[in-house]
C-alpha cells in the first residue's frame, strides 16, 4: 500500500493520496508532476480507478497553487455532474479538505476554494452552432480532464488544451497538461495513443497507461464476477480485458477487413471521369482535405491543418487547372466553410448534407444516404485509396465510425450515429464524391440531383 504525499513551496498544507497500492494510478502522478509530459491517457477498461484518479489530480492541484483553474470535460455536463459529485466528495474526505474550505456553485457548475482556485465543469458536445468549440474561448485554465474521453470529438479535446497554460503556469512552473480518462474506443483515442504506444513509437510528450479491474485494489469482489455475468463476449473483451481490437459493432456499417481493403484494392479500375471533393477545415474539424478521383479511385492530394480561407482556394483551383477537372466536377461540403466556395469558384457543387436524401422513404438524411452507399462500395471492395502511408490509420478510424442507428422499427428511416454524422474530414470527403460522381447529363443551370447505383448494404 503506497501512499503519495503531495506537497509545494506555495502552500503550507501536505496532501496525501493512498493509492492501496494501485501502480497505475502512482505512474500518472509522477507524469501529472513531469516537465515533458503533456498529454495522459489512462484507462482502457472499467473499475481501473479512473473517476478516483481525476479527482485527486485536481484537487490536489487546486489546493497547493493559489489561484489556479482547472476543467473537467465530458460530452454531458449533466452527466458528469451527477457521476462526478461523489468522486469529489470522497476525495475530500479521504485527502482532509473540509467542507469550508470549498463551496459548489451550481449555477455556473464549478467548485471555488478558499484559496481562490478553481475546478469548473464543462460541456464537450459539438453544436451546430458552436462547430469549433469557441466557447471555451473565455476559459484561462492551468490543467483539463477530459473525463470519459471517448465520447468526445478530437476537435473538443484540443480547443480545450489550447486554454492550458494560461493560469498562472508560469508562476508556478507547471506546464499545461490534460489528461484523458476512457474505455476503450475505435477512434483518435485508439489511433493517437493506443496504437502508437503499442508500437513503441507515442512521442515523449505523450503517455498512455492501461488500467484493468485488477490493478484497482478498492474494488468489490463481486464487481467483476457481477460483469462477468451480464457482459457478452464483445463487452467482455472491451471493458474487462482491455481490448482496443474487439470493436466489430453489430451497427457497422462496414466490416475491419473491408475497411483494409480499400487501400490495396487494385481490382478497381483507375480510369473515367475525373473530379475533385474537398471538405474544408470547420464544423469541430481544424484539418482540409482534398480528393482527387478517377473512377472509384480516391487519391488524397492534400490533408493539411491550419489553412486560410485564400489559400484554400487558390490550392483547389491550382489543383483543378493542373489535372483539367472543370468547376462542374468540383464539390464541396458547404455545411462547413465551404459554403463560402461558391462565391469565389463559379460553377462548383456545394454539398449539404442534412437535406433530403433522394431516397426519402428509406434515408434520413442526404448525408445517412451517401454514407450507406459509400459502405456499400467498401463493404463490395469496389473503392480504392491511395494515401500516405502516416494517413493511413487516421482514415481507417474515420470510416469505423460509419454506424448505423439502432433502430428495430420496420417504417423507420436508415440514419447513422452522430458521430457519423459529424463526419471526419476525409470520411466527408468521400461522401461528396459518391454524391457528385453519379449524376446524369443535365442542361446549363439545372440543378444536381443525386443517382447513386451503387452497392446495397443490405
Amino acid at each position: 500500500m503506497a501512499v503519495i504525499t503531495l506537497k509545494s513551496k506555495y502552500s503550507k498544507r501536505q496532501l496525501k493520496f493512498d493509492s492501496h497500492g494501485n501502480k497505475k494510478q502512482e505512474a500518472v502522478f509522477k507524469l501529472w508532476n513531469d516537465q515533458t509530459t503533456t498529454h495522459i491517457l489512462y484507462g482502457g477498461a472499467k473499475g481501473g480507478g479512473k473517476s478516483y484518479l481525476g479527482c485527486s489530480l485536481l484537487v490536489a492541484s487546486a489546493l497547493l497553487y493559489p489561484g489556479t483553474s482547472y476543467v473537467v470535460l465530458r460530452k454531458e455536463r449533466a452527466a458528469m455532474i451527477k457521476g462526478l459529485l461523489p468522486s469529489f466528495h470522497e476525495v475530500f474526505r479521504d485527502m482532509g479538505v473540509g467542507p469550508k474550505e470549498w463551496k459548489w456553485n451550481n449555477t455556473y457548475a464549478y467548485f471555488e476554494f478558499t484559496n481562490g482556485s478553481r475546478i469548473h465543469f464543462e460541456d464537450g458536445k459539438w453544436e451546430p452552432s458552436d462547430p469549433d468549440y469557441q466557447r471555451f474561448g473565455g476559459l484561462q485554465l492551468t490543467r483539463a480532464w477530459a473525463e470519459e474521453a471517448g465520447e468526445l470529438n478530437e476537435e473538443a479535446v484540443s480547443a480545450m488544451f489550447a486554454q492550458c497554460d494560461r493560469k498562472l503556469n508560469d508562476k508556478y512552473g507547471l506546464p499545461a497538461k490534460i489528461l484523458l480518462t476512457c474505455n476503450p474506443a475505435n477512434n483518435f483515442l485508439k489511433y493517437s495513443y493506443y496504437k502508437p504506444w503499442s508500437d513503441g513509437t507515442l512521442p515523449q510528450h505523450m503517455a498512455f497507461v492501461q488500467a484493468l479491474p485488477e490493478d484497482n485494489k478498492k474494488l468489490s469482489s463481486r464487481y467483476v464476477p457481477n460483469l462477468l455475468r451480464t457482459y457478452n463476449a464483445r463487452q467482455l473483451q472491451m471493458f474487462i480485458h482491455g481490448s482496443w481490437d474487439y470493436d466489430e459493432d453489430p451497427n457497422a456499417l462496414c466490416e475491419t477487413a473491408a475497411i483494409a481493403d480499400v487501400f490495396t484494392n487494385e481490382n478497381v479500375p483507375d480510369k473515367g471521369e475525373k473530379y475533385i471533393s474537398t471538405d474544408l477545415a470547420g464544423r469541430g474539424r481544424d484539418k482540409w482535405v482534398v480528393c482527387t478521383w478517377r473512377g472509384n479511385v480516391c487519391r488524397i492530394v492534400l490533408s493539411q491543418r491550419h489553412s486560410g480561407a485564400k489559400e484554400m482556394e487558390d490550392k483547389l483551383r491550382e489543383i483543378a487547372t493542373q489535372l483539367d477537372i472543370p468547376r462542374s466536377h468540383i464539390v464541396s461540403d458547404s455545411d462547413g466553410l465551404g459554403y463560402y466556395l461558391g462565391d469565389y469558384l463559379r460553377g462548383i457543387y456545394e454539398f449539404h448534407g442534412a437535406q433530403r436524401a433522394r431516397d426519402n422513404k428509406v434515408y434520413a438524411s442526404l448525408k445517412a444516404e451517401c454514407a450507406y452507399k459509400l459502405a456499400g462500395l467498401i463493404q463490395a471492395r469496389r473503392l480504392r485509396i491511395i494515401a500516405a502511408e502516416t494517413d493511413i490509420e487516421q482514415i481507417k478510424a474515420e470510416l469505423s465510425m460509419l454506424r448505423s442507428k439502432d433502430t428495430h422499427a420496420s417504417d423507420t428511416r436508415r440514419d447513422i450515429i452522430s458521430k457519423a454524422v459529424v463526419s471526419p474530414p476525409t470520411s466527408s470527403t468521400l461522401y461528396l464524391c459518391v454524391w457528385s460522381s453519379r449524376y446524369e447529363p443535365r442542361p446549363a443551370g439545372y440543378r444536381l440531383v443525386v443517382s447513386l447505383p451503387l452497392a446495397s448494404t443490405n
